[in-house]
């Protein structure tokens, strides 16, 4: 293809796609139309390891409170009315407050929750987001554009997620999900944004994926805070701070090979967040519906069963409806798109293989939603040096 006609079809609001891109240098492609499932099961039945944890924090220099606390669900009376979401939010805090390194705070956490781990025989570090979309793709459904860099450091494939924008502003007809959360959730240490990394397999593939959730739940609640009755709840919530003794003394600890990020890690020595409370928080009115059906593919690469709905009316709440996603239902969910999962993984093997192809430099994958028939292009990068993670980490955590 001409780099001409290449030029001609970045217009409109998909100029972000191509940016830094060799477009000259396409390596490979993944068409839809010849994608072949992968012969190995895809399964949730295995318990996931919970990697690491961490909350970001709103300070001038970039840190994240390792383990991370997911903020806590709390019930109010209802109805309720609360107004529309309005302000800046995060599309993708990671990226947001690092956009040089967006998987680094993954490796600050393992390097306090699990220091003796590393990723060798780990086949890829991906996003919850990318896996979701990747998935949509080998679905054949209707998938939005996106674009993915990808890097492979040593044996392990890098799927590093790219937002248009990192934030945005919304100032009318936003909705009311993010209000939502924050009336009926609270914070124990201030973070904006609680990201959780499980370790399990796709098929044959042993990934490492990050993703975040929007609160933690349990049917008695009390004993989600050391046994607080749910009167003293939010009391105790107020009185914890981020400059309490027990911080102070453990602030300090940091791995040297940590010491020269921007990155800050403030290991607090709390218990993390157990994965069996996460929980997603979701909205809908009665005209629409809940759709449960359509939220089973984010809980389940998330690994959450969790599920928190709002029912409202024009910003009044008059309905929670908190149901438990059984493992039984992911397995009943899994075998009925068990193809479409086999592809996915299809398609992160040959996305592995095209940059093996490229000697392991730095590529960048795009998918154009207008293209038919449907293909995931794969272009070099035009730093192709660039590595996802500073070298003191890769040193530290790859052994070969």
């Amino acid at each position: 293809m001409s780099s001409s006609k290449i030029r001609s079809r970045r217009r409109g609001n998909e100029d972000w796609l191509w940016k830094g891109v060799s477009s000259h240098q396409l390596i490979g492609t993944i068409d839809y139309t010849t994608l072949e499932p992968d012969s190995s099961l895809v399964s949730s039945a295995s318990k996931p390891e919970l990697l690491c944890t961490y909350d970001w924090q709103d300070r001038p220099n970039p840190t994240v409170l390792v383990p991370g606390n997911a903020p806590v669900w709390t019930d109010q009376q209802l109805p309720i009315t609360i107004p529309e979401d309005h302000g800046v939010y995060f599309v993708d805090q990671n990226a947001a407050r690092l956009p040089e390194y967006p998987l680094e705070p993954v490796f600050h956490a393992t390097a306090s929750m699990n220091p003796s781990f590393r990723f060798d025989d780990v086949d890829v570090v991906v996003n919850r987001n990318t896996l979701r979309k990747l998935f949509e793709f080998s679905k054949n459904s209707f998938v939005e554009s996106f674009r993915v860099n990808l890097y492979i450091v040593k044996n392990t494939l890098f799927i590093e997620r790219c937002s248009q924008i990192t934030t945005e502003r919304v100032r009318q007809n936003g909705g009311y999900g993010r209000t939502f959360e924050k009336q009926f959730t609270k914070s124990t240490n201030k973070s904006t944004g609680h990201h959780r990394v499980l370790r399990y397999h796709l098929g044959m593939l042993n990934c490492v994926v990050r993703f975040e959730v929007d609160a933690s739940y349990q049917e008695n609640q009390s004993e989600q805070v050391g046994g607080l009755s749910n009167g003293s709840l939010a009391t105790a919530i107020e009185g914890l701070n981020l400059e309490s003794s027990k911080r102070s003394d453990t602030e300090a600890f940091s791995p040297k090979f940590l010491e020269s990020s921007r990155l800050k890690s403030i290991f607090t020595a709390e218990e993390a967040t157990p994965q069996s409370i996460a929980a997603e928080i979701k909205t809908f009115t009665e005209k629409r519906g809940l759709r449960r059906h359509l939220r089973i593919p984010q809980l389940w690469f998330g690994r959450t069963h969790w599920l928190i709905a709002g029912r409202h009316n024009n910003g009044t709440f008059d309905e929670i409806d908190v149901s438990y996603v059984k493992p039984e239902e992911f397995i009943d969910w899994e075998i009925q798109f068990q193809e479409p999962l086999r592809k996915m993984v299809t398609v992160i093997a040959q996305l592995r293989d095209i940059v093996e192809k490229n000697k392991g430099f730095h590529c960048v994958a795009i998918f154009e939603q207008k293209e038919r028939p449907k293909v995931i292009k794969i272009y070099a990068s035009s730093s192709p040096g660039k590595k996802p993670l500073p070298r003191s980490l890769i040193e530290h955590f790859w052994t070969s």
